[in-house]
Formats: C-alpha cells, sequence, structure tokens
C-alpha cells in the first residue's frame, strides 16, 4: 500500500463518518433529546469493546458517531470503559450496561452483583437486566437465559439487589470523573491502514492477519494498555494492573481541547499524560495539539511503533515529525512499558485495586471493590459462580490531598460509618474496613485535617447456643407456574425439584464418547449414533405424537424427545427419507417427518424439496413422505379434521396429512458432517412453479472486480424484488441503479459468510425488462438468491441459466448447492412466508427455510424494510425455537420453525 494510498483512504472514512452522522447518528440523538428520552444500543462486536480496528470497519469512526447516545454503552460482550470516555468527554450523564444473558438458570442474586461491578467500575451506571420474556416454554427456552425477574426463586429479594445497584449508579453519576491519563483512540491509524474490503473479523482477537501487521500492532497495543470488560473474556490492560485511572479519548476532542499548565484540558477534564498506542497516523490537528501539550509540560508516550503520516490528501506530515522530534517526547517499546511510564500520574486518589473516583470541588467518592476483576475463580469460564471468599476483608484508599472527614457506605444495605484518615505531609490514607463485602463507597471531604477521636465500642454480652441438632426442612414453592412457564403441561406443579439430564457429546463421530450431563437450558434431545436405516426407530403416529407432547406418554428410549430433529448426515429421524453420499460409502439414510395445520378442508398440492447439505434445520410432525425430486414435486392430500392438541382448548382445526407421497429418493453429495435441509410449501393444486435456488459462477470462473447477474422479465406495474447475498450487490432495473444492499453479516469470522436478505419495490413500464444484480464478490463460490414477483403469471427467480460476466467472462450461472437454503421470499401464489384467512382462498405456507445458524433470513413481503422478521397477518404466525449444539468445542445454534394458528 502506498503513502498516497492511506491518505485517500483517510478521506474516504472521513467523509464516510460525516455522512453517517448527519444521516443518522445525529437525527437519532435530537428525536430523543427534543423528547427528555435517553437513547442508547447494543454494538456490533467487537466495535463495542473498543477494538479500533473493527470500530473503525463497521462505524467508520466510533467516537463520532456514538458521542451522539444520550447513554452510550452495549450488552456485557462489550466494554464499559470506551462509552464512560465517551460520556466524560461529551457531557453525558449516563452510560448504558446490558447483562447478563446466557448466564444460566443457576446463577444468583449475589453471582450477578459481583458480576456487575468491573462493568460500573469502569463507569457504566445505567444497569438493564437482559431479558424479561414474556413465556419460556416450560423452563426450555433456550435463546439467552435467564430471565431475571419473577421467574426466579430469589424474586422476593430482587429489591435489595436492585436498591444497591441503584445506589452505586446514583452516586458514581455525580460529579466529574478524575483521571490524569488518557490513550488515544487509533482511528486515524486505523482509517489510513485498513482496506476497504477487509472482511471485518466480529469474533476470535480481531487480528486481520499476517497481510496487515500493522493494523494488528495498533490493535494489540491498544487492547494491552486499556483491557476489556467483556464478561464472557475479560482482558486486564496494564493500565488497569498498574491501578492508574485513565480516559480513552478520540482525534476530535483532542483538538477542541486546550494544553496549559502541564495538562490537556477537555471542559472539566484534564489529562497530564496522553499514550498513542502504536499510532502511526495522525491527524495534523491532533499531532499539533499534542506538541502544545509538550510544550506546556505535559506527557506524550509512545507506545509501540511511532507517528509517521498525517491522515489525508491535506494533511501536513511536517506537524507530525515536528511532535516527533520533540525533546520531551517519552517511548515505550510496549504496553507494559508505557504503563509503568506513567504509573506516577495514577489519579488523584488511588488504592489496592483500580478506582473509579468522581470529584466535585474539594468532595470526592471511590467506588472500592472488594475483588478485581471480579470474584469468580476463573473469569471468562463457564461457571460463573462468584466466591465469596475473594473478597478482600481491607483495603486503603490513598487521596493526593488533606482529607478532613470521611466515610464508608455500603450500598447493599445503605448504612453510613465514619472512616480512619491518616495525613502525611499532605497526602491522605483513608482505611477501608470491607470485612468481606462486594464493594463499598468511599466518600470524603478535603480540607483542614480532624484529629481522630476513636470511639470504643460497648462489648455485648455473649452467649453460646448448640444449633447442630433439631433442624427440619421443607420445600416451599417460590415460582409461579400459573402459565406453563417453568414446567408443561400449563399449571402443574413444580413443588417438586426437577433434575433434568441428557446424554451428550462434542463429536459426530460414530465412537463418540456419549456422557450423562445435567440439562439446563436447551431442547431435551436424544441423539443417535450412526445405524442402518432398517434399524432406525419407526416414527410416532398422530395419536401417539399428541400422547407425548400433552405428557400423557413418555418418548420411546432412543426416540428425540419432544420432536426436536436436527438433520444431520448419520442421524436418523422418525419420517423423511434422503441418503448422503460419502466417499467410498454407499450413503446413509437419514428421516424428518412433518404435518401442516390449516383451517379450511379442501384439495390441496404439497411441494417438497430435496433434503441437501447446507446450515438450516428444522421440525417437522405428522407425515411420512418420502424424498422427492431435486426441484420439488406435487402431492394431493385430502384433509381431516382431527381432535385438538390436549393442552389447548381449541375448537377442532384441520390437518394436513400426507397421503400417495411419491417415493423416489436420490443420492445427494456434500461435505462430510454437513446439516441436511429441505423445504415445505403448500399451493393451489397445479399452480407450483419455480423456485429461486442460490446461483453462482461456474466452478473454474473466477471473479474480476465484481459479477454481474442478470435475468429478463417481461411484465407492468409493481413487483416485489428480493435479493439475498453474504456480500454487498448493486441492483439495477434496465440499467438505472434501484437499490444498493451492503455486506452485514454479523457472524462470519465465526462460522462463515451467510446471506442477508433485503426487500426492493419495482415499478415497472410496458416490455420486457432486463434485472442485473451486480455482486461484490472476490470468490468463486459466492452466491446470490433473486425473487421478483410482479404478479402470479410473471416472476423471475435465481437458479441456474442466468447471463453472468465477470472481467472478461461471459457465460452462464450455475445453481449454488450445498451451502444455504432457500425460500420464496416474494409474495407469490406459492411457497411465502404469508398464510391468508381459510376464507375462500387456499392456504399459502412456506416452512423453515432459508435457516443459518442464527436463524431464518426471511424478509417479510407485507413489510416496507428488510427484516428477518415474518408477517403476522392472517391466522397464523411464525413460531421458533433455538437449539444449540456443540461442534469442535465452540457452540453453535440453528433454529426451528413451524407455522401455527393464531
Amino acid at each position: 500500500m502506498t503513502a498516497r494510498a492511506a491518505k485517500i483512504r483517510a478521506d474516504y472514512y472521513a467523509v464516510r463518518a460525516e455522512l453517517t452522522e448527519e444521516a443518522l447518528f445525529k437525527p437519532l440523538a435530537a428525536w430523543h433529546h427534543e423528547r427528555g428520552m435517553l437513547v442508547g444500543a447494543d454494538q456490533s462486536h467487537p466495535a463495542r469493546a473498543g477494538f479500533p480496528a473493527q470500530s473503525t470497519q463497521i462505524y467508520t469512526d466510533y467516537f463520532r458517531t456514538h458521542r451522539w447516545y444520550g447513554a452510550a454503552g452495549s450488552d456485557h460482550h462489550g466494554d464499559s470503559k470506551v462509552h464512560s470516555s465517551m460520556a466524560h468527554l461529551y457531557g453525558h450523564e449516563r452510560v448504558w450496561i446490558e447483562a447478563f444473558h446466557s448466564s444460566g438458570w443457576g446463577g444468583t442474586l449475589a453471582d450477578t452483583y459481583d458480576w456487575l461491578l468491573p462493568f460500573l467500575r469502569s463507569g457504566a451506571n445505567l444497569y438493564n437486566p437482559h431479558a424479561s420474556y414474556f413465556g419460556t416454554a416450560g423452563g426450555w427456552f433456550e435463546w439467552a437465559p435467564p430471565s431475571t425477574d419473577w421467574r426466579q426463586p430469589y424474586w422476593q429479594q430482587y429489591p435489595a439487589f436492585s436498591r444497591a445497584v441503584a445506589r452505586i449508579c446514583s452516586i458514581m453519576s455525580w460529579g466529574t470523573y478524575s483521571a490524569d491519563v488518557a490513550v488515544l483512540h487509533p482511528t486515524a491509524t486505523m482509517q489510513s491502514l485498513i482496506p476497504l474490503d477487509a472482511p471485518v473479523q466480529h469474533f476470535g482477537d480481531g487480528r486481520l492477519g499476517d497481510d496487515h501487521a500493522d493494523v494488528d500492532e495498533t490493535q494489540r497495543h491498544y487492547l494491552d494498555l486499556c483491557g476489556t470488560n467483556n464478561w464472557l473474556a475479560p482482558h486486564l490492560g496494564s493500565l488497569d494492573r498498574h491501578r492508574i485511572a485513565f480516559d480513552i479519548i478520540d482525534d476530535a476532542s483532542v483538538q477542541r481541547a486546550t494544553a496549559a499548565e502541564g495538562a490537556l484540558r477537555v471542559t472539566d477534564l484534564s489529562y497530564r499524560a496522553v499514550l498513542l498506542p502504536s499510532a502511526s497516523v495522525l491527524e495534523e490537528e491532533t499531532a499539533r495539539r499534542l506538541t502544545q501539550l509538550l510544550d506546556a509540560g505535559g506527557r506524550v508516550v509512545i507506545v509501540g511503533r511511532p507517528p509517521a503520516t498525517a491522515a489525508g490528501m491535506t494533511g501536513d506530515d511536517s506537524v507530525v515529525a515536528a511532535l516527533l522530534k520533540h525533546p520531551r517526547l517519552e517511548r515505550a517499546s510496549d504496553a507494559e512499558a508505557g504503563a509503568a511510564a506513567v504509573a506516577d500520574t495514577s489519579g488523584h486518589a488511588t488504592g489496592g485495586v483500580p478506582l473509579l473516583v468522581r470529584r466535585e470541588g474539594v468532595e470526592a467518592v471511590a467506588l472500592v471493590t472488594g475483588a478485581f476483576p471480579d470474584a469468580r475463580a476463573q473469569p471468562g469460564d463457564s461457571d460463573h459462580e462468584a466466591d465469596p471468599a475473594r473478597y478482600a476483608r481491607h483495603s486503603t484508599v490513598t487521596v493526593q490531598a488533606a482529607v478532613t472527614e470521611a466515610e464508608i457506605w455500603n450500598p447493599a444495605n445503605g448504612t453510613r460509618r465514619p472512616a480512619q484518615v491518616t495525613v502525611t505531609e499532605g497526602r491522605s490514607t483513608i482505611e477501608v474496613p470491607l470485612e468481606g463485602a462486594p464493594a463499598v463507597l468511599v466518600v470524603w471531604r478535603e480540607g483542614t485535617p480532624q484529629p481522630h477521636r476513636p470511639t470504643t465500642p460497648t462489648p455485648l454480652p455473649e452467649r453460646a447456643i448448640d444449633l447442630s441438632t433439631g433442624w427440619e426442612g421443607r420445600l416451599v414453592p417460590t415460582m409461579d407456574n400459573t402459565w406453563g412457564d417453568l414446567a408443561l403441561p400449563v399449571g402443574s406443579s413444580v413443588a417438586e425439584p426437577q433434575i433434568w439430564t441428557m446424554r451428550w457429546t462434542e463429536t459426530e463421530d460414530p465412537d463418540a464418547n456419549w456422557q450423562q450431563t445435567r440439562a439446563t437450558c436447551g431442547n431435551r434431545v436424544r441423539v443417535l449414533p450412526p445405524v442402518p436405516s432398517a434399524e432406525a426407530p419407526d416414527p410416532l403416529g398422530a395419536p401417539a405424537v399428541e400422547e407425548v407432547l400433552a405428557g400423557h406418554l413418555p418418548p420411546h428410549p432412543g426416540r428425540l424427545e419432544r420432536l426436536a430433529v436436527l438433520l444431520q448426515p448419520g442421524h436418523p429421524g422418525p419420517g423423511r427419507s434422503a441418503r448422503q453420499q460419502g466417499p467410498g460409502d454407499r450413503g446413509v439414510r437419514t428421516r424428518s417427518r412433518a404435518r401442516a395445520r390449516y383451517g379450511r378442508p379442501g384439495p390441496r398440492d404439497r411441494g417438497d424439496g430435496p433434503p441437501r447439505p447446507r446450515r438450516t434445520a428444522h421440525r417437522r410432525r405428522g407425515h411420512q413422505a418420502r424424498v422427492v425430486e431435486r426441484r420439488g414435486t406435487r402431492h394431493r392430500h385430502r384433509v381431516s379434521r382431527l381432535r385438538p392438541r390436549g393442552d389447548r382448548p381449541d375448537p377442532p382445526r384441520p390437518r394436513i396429512r400426507a397421503g400417495d407421497a411419491q417415493d423416489r429418493p436420490m443420492l445427494i453429495s456434500g461435505a462430510a458432517d454437513t446439516p441436511l435441509g429441505s423445504y415445505f410449501c403448500l399451493s393451489r393444486p397445479d399452480a407450483f412453479g419455480p423456485r429461486p435456488q442460490f446461483m453462482c459462477l461456474p466452478e473454474d470462473v473466477r471473479p474480476s472486480g465484481g459479477v454481474t447477474y442478470r435475468g429478463r422479465l417481461n411484465a407492468v406495474g409493481q413487483a416485489v424484488l428480493v435479493v439475498g447475498a453474504a456480500v454487498g450487490v448493486t441492483v439495477l432495473l434496465d440499467g438505472a441503479v434501484v437499490a444498493r444492499q451492503e455486506k452485514v453479516e454479523y457472524y462470519e469470522s465465526d462460522w462463515g459468510a451467510v446471506p442477508m436478505f433485503f426487500r426492493h419495490q419495482l415499478a415497472l413500464g410496458d416490455g420486457e425488462h432486463v434485472l442485473e444484480v451486480v455482486a461484490d464478490a472476490v470468490d468463486p463460490r459466492e452466491a446470490v438468491f433473486v425473487d421478483c414477483v410482479a404478479d402470479a403469471a410473471n416472476h423471475l427467480v435465481s437458479g441456474a441459466g442466468w447471463e453472468a460476466e465477470t472481467g472478461e467472462w461471459r457465460g452462464r450461472t450455475d445453481e449454488h448447492v450445498g451451502r444455504w437454503g432457500s425460500c420464496s421470499t416474494a409474495t407469490r401464489p406459492y411457497g411465502r412466508t404469508r398464510c391468508r384467512t381459510p376464507s375462500g382462498s387456499p392456504a399459502h405456507l412456506c416452512w423453515g427455510v432459508p435457516c443459518c445458524r442464527c436463524g431464518p433470513r426471511i424478509p417479510c413481503a407485507n413489510t416496507p424494510s428488510a427484516s428477518a422478521s415474518p408477517c403476522r397477518r392472517g391466522p397464523y404466525r411464525w413460531t421458533c425455537r433455538w437449539s444449540w449444539r456443540r461442534v469442535c468445542g465452540s457452540v453453535t445454534a440453528r433454529r426451528w420453525g413451524s407455522a401455527v394458528r393464531s
């Protein structure tokens, strides 16, 4: 990369940041401010943890955009320090923290209090307990448990916890944050060095790789200095280890600051030292202000790589060179050396653990925690239980001033008591008797020291009582199961303790080591190793299914409980059959089954697509139809009325059952251990038509500067277009750009690129129209999905045979097989996500696809925005369940879908 390219890239980011700020963040802030409201939201990972590289890639300039939030913050995957710094620099009182999802139902209030303290110490002061669910499906709610409210046995004690948190948050929003050290967020460096097409590393260590060594070095030095209090993966920074109070500062704040009397002053804040973490590119005005800080007697410490150039085409490199030549500029080889260099500017008040100190005139308060970073034996481990023995019995606070009086405030119970103060040569030491408390507040007033008059407590009479015998116990229900939140069927007693167990393994090998474990969340499942299809358990019939679901009949040993099926090669389930072709074998049979419910008797066609290797899973009940041809087939079904489900007092509703299904199994090729998927839809008789499929270039063609996919449609009027892709695409109609959708995949670095679907409205004139989708593809196997519907007779769907071109190559597309599910997502008379009322119209139901590991990507045909949420109109609604499985040590998720009557 040339120096000129880096400057051009910096200018691009500057323009993009300004446009983003003007288009979204400023209007959003103004709307809330006018209504007296705070705005805060969780951010994409790891931008929310302050990672300079990814925060630049995702948000262009994290500080410039998020400084407009009245309560900047994130959930517990993020870092409170970067957001509290925004609040300090831009005059906001509140810093938001959302926590703690996925902590398990066994967490206590004492655990939650301990988990929260590192975030409060880093400046968060607006706590949002993660989720209060409307229902928890008999205790098997699987996404982000727990619901920390009335479903917990500690609910009666919750007000005490709430008051303790409120006391800390209220008091620590008073006054001005006190810190003498600032770390420059290296946004300008990242804007100059990161290529625009570099993939976003949402998870992992945030490294971009060997081709971006400078970027990775800057990120490493920043994180080693500042750390991150990500609850699941905390990283202690050198500044915290040296108990140095600090802020993270952005370029705009540096440039509006004044340098005087050895400090950089921004509003009420004052920083005596600024650390630069391998910030090889500086904005010109930032370099100029740092030079002025050195001239005024302040300190600037370079950690790692020194600044070399100014950002942007108009940036004056000579200003950066002047900073480098300053005789008072300091250098440190790494973060540890940088923290040690500024240890003498650790703050107005310090302690045995890092402190959060706020001051107003001669009064001040410090949050002192009993453990650092928290009392978990292994922070970040799956067992989050806090150990009270890790809380210190005693601590001290040292203040760089004479203290006239001090008190210890206990936020847990609201008590206050005087503290002993020792003043020596203008410096005070406050004794802090923690006595095992997780945290206390130390409050003091500075001034002329007062003589300490120790009080001798009156001894109380003591009497020993033997309590070793005579105890009795009984179970007292503390949870309400009126609505079936804790156990099924609805209203069943939860007075007796329930211990659920399951067999599990981390691998899918035939010789996997299955172990017995207690279940805490998730579907009750039992997965069998591969067996010949003839030995697979027979599927449950409809009456037996109803009995199992009602809890009247236990599932047969070896059969999947609650009928949750993950279609994986070699894992037979009940009903539907497919054969997975592997190297050197004759295939393994896999089966599933389904039953759809529909409110009007009459003939219907059911279209089935074959199970194929792709990232999808689904839940089906009832029929036993076999796999059919590649493009699907039509089956005529009769509709019969069956009795309602036992635990639901609904009137009887018709259900569609399979009958006379054709049996045409086929062999499917795909990667080993690849989940299989299929589709299921209803249409009016003889109206089953072609379905959109993902399309891509032939295997021997490599993209060059993007790929253009071209299709033709002869229609007039309004058309609905749905485009799905895992890359950015531009949509053109008759040569004119009508839409642009960016690459927005959140979990790419965790499980690969997954397509996102967006809906667009097109206006078509008379005649034939040319629809072009131009993908920003660099991988030859990138795929695009197109579903364009003008009316019942005119539609254009993606698949093999579209015109395609890239670079000098011209040819036809292939169908992309083996990666993603596909689904008709535009409104059409078959296979859609909407179900009409049965009065006079047949059911149109598309079920279960496309799915991926992070859930369905089905935009609603009746909403104007690009959304993954399905339509709620009509007598049907979309319901989902999450099923978790552990693969190679990492947890992945799959979503199950079904349509049920509203």
